[in-house]
């Protein structure tokens, strides 16, 4: 019976010649999409950069375009000043005397809170003064500030933080307040979360 003859063990099969090649081509191929994985991740990343850069600009010329419907607002605040040798306590101390109607936000600031005031010396100069004190500083007495808050869509983080346009009238604002970092438009002050 041909099933009661031991087997012999199986002869190893002999390598294919370029068995050791193998390795190396899947090493290559992992190389070649990694490194254009890479390509395409980088240049994804410099064309966001470019895009925000683009919109930025954008949303920077439309506050440019909008500041000067500020301006009777500012002069207003400098008329009650002279008059009572103070800034006023609220915006709505303006009225009627100084002018008819506090002026909206530029654009569609007005859409999150609208104008924030404050002629407080407390406020203004709390915690503003201790960053604006670190670059050689110093605010003087009766002083304001007046800001907004931006809409979600002018902030790259999308409203994570807030970002704020923020004027006083000795126009010196500190590189890092208000939540943000300082880029100055027109006398005022953009602070990007």
């Amino acid at each position: 019976m041909a099933d009661d003859q031991p087997t012999s063990p199986p002869h190893p099969q002999p390598h294919p010649p370029n068995a050791g090649k193998d390795w190396r081509q899947h090493l290559r191929s992992c190389l070649i999409m990694l490194g254009l994985t890479l390509v395409v991740l980088v240049g994804l990343g410099v064309g966001a950069r470019l895009w925000a850069d683009w919109v930025w600009s954008q949303h920077r010329a439309e506050i440019r375009e909008s500041l000067p419907r500020v301006e009777p607002l500012l002069t207003a605040l400098e008329m009650y000043r002279k008059d009572y040798d103070a800034y006023p306590a609220t915006l709505t101390q303006l009225t009627p005397k100084y002018m008819d109607v506090i002026p909206e936000p530029p654009f569609e600031f007005k859409a999150q809170w609208g104008w924030e005031y404050s002629a407080d010396p407390e406020m203004v100069t709390g915690w503003i003064d201790a960053a604006l004190a670190n670059e050689g500083f110093v605010t003087p007495p009766g002083i304001y500030h007046l800001y907004v808050t931006v809409p979600s869509h002018y902030s790259p983080l999308r409203g994570l933080f807030q970002d704020r346009l923020v004027y006083r009238p000795d126009e010196r604002y500190p590189a890092v307040a208000y939540g943000g970092v300082l880029e100055r438009i027109d006398g005022w002050g953009y602070y990007h979360e």
